[in-house]
C-alpha cells in the first residue's frame, strides 16, 4: 500500500491546477498551520541564484508581486477538499505528476484511481480557469468574524485517534469523551470570544476560545475541567488549546485552528418552502423535546420516533443525551448499501410556532456536526456501542427500540464493504413552513448545502404548517 501517484503523458498541456476539478471546499485539517493553508512552488526562469521557491499561506497567490509573477512558472500545486462527500487531496507538478494522500490498499484501488483521474484529464468540457476561480480562499483571522456560531466539533484527530484511556473530569466525575456534549453559545462573549460548553450528566464547564494574532487558544471562564489518561492529567484550557475545536459559523463558514476561516465565495439562494415537510404535532407538548428515560410519547422526539417506526429498520436507537450522535439513529442494510437516518429534535420555545431564528441555530449546528459521521461510519457505530454499554452500566433503559447491541456489533464488521447513504432530519415544530422568515430560510439553505457537499447527505426538515 502507498500514496496514489501517477505521471501523465497526454497530448494536452497539463498546467498546475488543471486537475483540481470538482473541489467544492477546502478541507480544514488539524495537524499544523501549514496543513491548513495552500502551498505552491515556482521556478524562476531568469534568476540562477533563486531558481526554486515554495510558498505557503492562507492565500499564496494574493499579494504576490506582479513583477515577480511575470518571471515565474508554477512547478507544483496541492489542495484538499471534498468530492461526492468524500475527503480528497490532489497534487500536481509541471512535469505531469499527479498525486494524492489517498492510500491505495490494493493494486485495484490504484488502477481505479488512475482511471477516474484519466477521465478528468481528458474531459475538454472542464474550464480550468472557472474551477480555480471558485477555490475557497482561506483567510487567517486575528479576531472572530461577525457571524453567528452554530456549533463546535472536536478536531478530526481527536475523534479518529483519541489518546488511550482519555477521560474528562467535570464536576468531580470522570467521563469518556464520547459522553461529553460540546456546544457553543450563539453569540460572542463580552470579550469577543466564542464560548463553548463541555457538559456531562448534571455538570458543565465553559471555555472561551480566544482568537487573536497569536492564533486560537482556550481560556477557562471559571472552573477548569481536567483531561487525563493513564499517564498524564492536564487542565482543560491546556488540552483544548492543543486540540482546539473547529467552530461552525452561519453563512457557510468554518474556522479551524490555528485561526483560519474557510468560506465559499458564493451566494446561496434561500431554501424553497416546498423543501420543508409540515407534519401533524397533535397531542405533542411542543415545549417538551426529549422522551427521557421514561419514554414519554407526547414530545417532539416521541412524534419523530413514531414517524420512523412507520418504516422497517434493522436498528432504531434512542441516543438522546450528552455527547449523542443524534436524538434518534435509524440503520438499515439494503444489498450493498447502509442507509443511515439521524434525527435532531428541538422544542418550540414557549410551546408556540413562530419565525424565531434562534430556534434554528443549535439545530443547524447539530446537523452540520453529525454529517461527518457519514465519512466515518465505523467510528459512529463504535460510539453507539460505547454509549449503550454506559447506559446499561448506569441502570438506565436500553436505547434500542429495534434490534440489539449484538446486531450493531455484527454490522460493525460489515461496514467496510458497504456504501453509506445518509439523511439528516431536523424536527422543529417551532418552525412554520408558511411563516418561515428570510433569515431562517437562508440558514437552512446554507446547512443543506454544507451537509450535501461535505458528506453527500440529504437534509429533511419537519415543521409545522
Amino acid at each position: 500500500s502507498g500514496r496514489c501517484s501517477s505521471t501523465c503523458r497526454t497530448h494536452r498541456s497539463l498546467t498546475a491546477g488543471s486537475i483540481f476539478f470538482g473541489m467544492v471546499r477546502i478541507l480544514p485539517t488539524q495537524k499544523d498551520a501549514a496543513s491548513n493553508l495552500g502551498r505552491f512552488s515556482v521556478l524562476d526562469i531568469y534568476s540562477r541564484a533563486r531558481r526554486f521557491s515554495m510558498y505557503v499561506g492562507a492565500d499564496v497567490t494574493d499579494g504576490f508581486p506582479a513583477a515577480e509573477e511575470a518571471t515565474k512558472v508554477q512547478t507544483n500545486l496541492f489542495a484538499a477538499g471534498f468530492r461526492d462527500g468524500e475527503r480528497i487531496t490532489v497534487g500536481v507538478s509541471l512535469k505531469g505528476r499527479v498525486w494524492s494522500y489517498l492510500i491505495a490498499r490494493t493494486l485495484l484501488d490504484w488502477v481505479e484511481w488512475c482511471q477516474a483521474l484519466g477521465k478528468r484529464l481528458l474531459d475538454e468540457s472542464i474550464d480550468v480557469v472557472a474551477v480555480k476561480r471558485n477555490f475557497i480562499r482561506p483567510l487567517i483571522l486575528d479576531a472572530w468574524p461577525d457571524s453567528v456560531p452554530l456549533g463546535a466539533e472536536w478536531p478530526t484527530e481527536l475523534l479518529l485517534s483519541p489518546p488511550a484511556s482519555l477521560k474528562i473530569r467535570i464536576g468531580g466525575a470522570d467521563v469518556p469523551l464520547s459522553e461529553v456534549e460540546l456546544s457553543v453559545a450563539p453569540e460572542l462573549s463580552d470579550e469577543g470570544c466564542v464560548r463553548i460548553t463541555l457538559a456531562a450528566e448534571e455538570h458543565a464547564v465553559d471555555y472561551d476560545i480566544v482568537l487573536d494574532s497569536d492564533g486560537m487558544r482556550a481560556r477557562a471562564v471559571s472552573t477548569e475541567a481536567a483531561f487525563s489518561t493513564s499517564r498524564t492529567s492536564v487542565p482543560g484550557s491546556e488540552f483544548l488549546t492543543r486540540h482546539c475545536p473547529i467552530v461552525l459559523l452561519g453563512g457557510d463558514g468554518v474556522v479551524s485552528p490555528p485561526g483560519v476561516l474557510y468560506r465559499p465565495n458564493r451566494d446561496i439562494d434561500p431554501l424553497d418552502r416546498s423543501e420543508m415537510t409540515p407534519i401533524s404535532w397533535s397531542g405533542v407538548d411542543l415545549n417538551k423535546e426529549s422522551r427521557g428515560d421514561l419514554k414519554v410519547p407526547g414530545t417532539v422526539q416521541g412524534r419523530s420516533l413514531e414517524l420512523l417506526q412507520t418504516q422497517d429498520w434493522d436498528l432504531l436507537i434512542d441516543d438522546d443525551g450528552k455527547g449523542e450522535i443524534a436524538d434518534l439513529v435509524a440503520l438499515r442494510v439494503e444489498d450493498d448499501t447502509l442507509r443511515v437516518v439521524l434525527v435532531h429534535c428541538k422544542f418550540a420555545h414557549g410551546g408556540t410556532v413562530g419565525a424565531r431564528l434562534s430556534d434554528l441555530y443549535e439545530l443547524c449546528g447539530q446537523a452540520q456536526k453529525s454529517s461527518a459521521w457519514r465519512r466515518h461510519p465505523e467510528n459512529m457505530i463504535r460510539k453507539l456501542l460505547a454509549r449503550e454499554r454506559r447506559r446499561v452500566s448506569q441502570g438506565r433503559p436500553s436505547g434500542f427500540e429495534t434490534g440489539a447491541a449484538t446486531d450493531l456489533l455484527r454490522l460493525l464488521g460489515n461496514v467496510p464493504s458497504l456504501h453509506v447513504i445518509m439523511e439528516i432530519v431536523l424536527a422543529q415544530p417551532g418552525l412554520s413552513q408558511s411563516r418561515a422568515s428570510a433569515p431562517q430560510l437562508e440558514l437552512l439553505a446554507a446547512t443543506k448545502t454544507y451537509v450535501r457537499e461535505t458528506s453527500s447527505a440529504q437534509l429533511r426538515i419537519l415543521t409545522s404548517d
